[in-house]
């Protein structure tokens, strides 16, 4: 079963510049988010993959997970997607990479990657990236939230 989830109203690109930069974007957008939905590549057949690869420590975060069309998946292909609550070990998670697309560490058993992070809250999308393309978008009036403490 699919999940509803909405589109913000009127986005801006934003990518950080530094870690600096990537550390007051991350605080802010973790604490407007109450869940995050990131991407399995690829496709997983059951969740115990994901709990046995380098990434299972986020296994205990799981809300749901499904398989969906992603907008950048080859026809016939689908995505799965893992939610997770914003708990401390998200947050850790977050917090610990280098930039918002840096997730390019591969489980070298499983062969899993984590890519494409989307914020959520209160069913709203209000901030997504799309890893391999480098795209950062941000719902305006978070973005102006975020401009306000660079300048």
């Amino acid at each position: 079963m699919s999940r509803e989830l909405l589109i913000g109203k009127n986005y801006e690109g934003f990518i950080p510049k530094s870690k600096k930069e990537y550390n007051v974007f991350i605080d802010l957008i973790l604490r407007k988010a109450d869940e995050i939905c990131v991407t399995i590549k690829p496709s997983l057949d059951s969740i115990a993959e994901f709990e046995e690869s380098m990434w299972g420590e986020l296994a205990d975060s799981i809300i749901t997970t499904e398989y969906a069309q992603a907008a950048t998946d080859n026809p016939g292909e689908s995505s799965f997607l893992v939610y997770l609550k914003k708990d401390y070990k998200t947050i850790e998670f977050f917090k610990a990479r280098k930039n918002i697309f840096d997730y390019s560490e591969c489980d070298k058993i499983t062969g899993i990657t984590l890519e494409d992070p989307a914020f959520i809250k209160d069913n709203i999308i209000f901030c997504y990236t799309l890893t391999h393309e480098s795209i950062c978008e941000i719902e305006e009036s978070i973005y102006k939230e975020l401009m306000t403490k660079f300048f």
